[in-house]
């Protein structure tokens, strides 16, 4: 099954503008567009002697949520030309050598660089210049097999799941590239790694799989008219990852708006009592 949720959350100088929500993607595709990853789907047995059980075999992949940081500079919106080519990609190599913990950040959170003007149409007509951005990008994937009971008027899902992966990736673009000499020192490029720092944290990833598995049991009255077959149990599997899945890429946005508040996009140091990397509740 493949889902996609675009989230746009782009922080400008006035926080009411900091939340913007697209919806120019489809909720769900076929099952048949997810590929070789769903060829498991197998129906089980039925036993019709006043309650019923199947078991159920479900892959999926994948489900997607996006989200921008956005840094802004003192200058006010200028026009620029209209046939603007795209942004260049940054090759890491071309810069010095990382510090340690930036390095593996680089690594843990599949962070890629580009710079330059980009189109007119990604950015405000009224709002200050953005002069860097962090891109990020994340995606799960499992497969499950569940077994479901129909006793009366109530609907027992047990689900196992497993095979349980979380990815993020990352993009970070600045308008004009800080000097290479101090790249990894300027406080522009500080801040916008502060951003990965959150989203790619493995706790995120840790506490996506244990919730899962504590959502072992799913329990649902059903109706005389509802019809329950191996479809609404995909469906209950499904909603169950996806609602794990959603609460946990919104604390990702939350954290990446907070960031931003608290230093006035970068503008100030992060205060010693944050909190923004603290652990995830499993």
């Amino acid at each position: 099954m493949s889902s996609s949720f675009p989230f746009k959350r782009v922080s400008q100088a006035d926080p009411a503008d900091a939340r913007q929500h697209r919806s120019d993607a489809p909720d769900a595709l076929p099952i048949a567009d997810a590929g070789a990853v769903c060829k498991g789907r197998l129906s089980g047995w039925a036993f019709q002697i006043g309650w019923s059980t199947r078991c159920r075999s479900l892959g999926c992949w994948v489900a997607v949520f996006i989200g921008v940081a956005a840094c802004v500079s003192g200058a006010v919106w200028g026009q620029d030309s209209a046939d603007i080519a795209k942004p260049s990609p940054l090759a890491i190599s071309s810069l010095p050598t990382p510090p340690a913990d930036l390095g593996t950040l680089i690594e843990q959170g599949a962070v890629t660089f580009e710079s330059g003007d980009r189109d007119q149409s990604l950015e405000s007509a009224n709002g200050p210049r953005v002069s860097a951005e962090t891109r990020y990008r994340i995606e799960y994937h499992f497969r499950s097999n569940a077994k479901w009971d129909l006793r009366g008027g109530q609907l027992t899902v047990r689900i196992q799941f497993r095979d349980i992966r979380w990815g993020v990736h990352h993009v970070i673009w600045f308008r004009r590239l800080p000097e290479t000499d101090s790249f990894w020192d300027n406080p522009l490029v500080q801040h916008e790694f502060d951003h990965v720092r959150i989203s790619s944290d493995p706790r995120f990833r840790d506490s996506f799989r244990k919730r899962l598995r504590a959502n072992s049991v799913v329990l649902q009255d059903v109706s005389s008219s509802q019809r329950v077959d191996d479809a609404m149990v995909d469906k209950i599997v499904e909603q169950t990852a996806k609602d794990v899945f959603e609460s946990l890429s919104e604390l990702v946005a939350i954290r990446y708006a907070e960031l931003d508040r608290v230093t006035r996009h970068g503008r100030l140091p992060l205060p010693s009592d944050h909190g923004l990397f603290d652990p995830v509740s499993p």
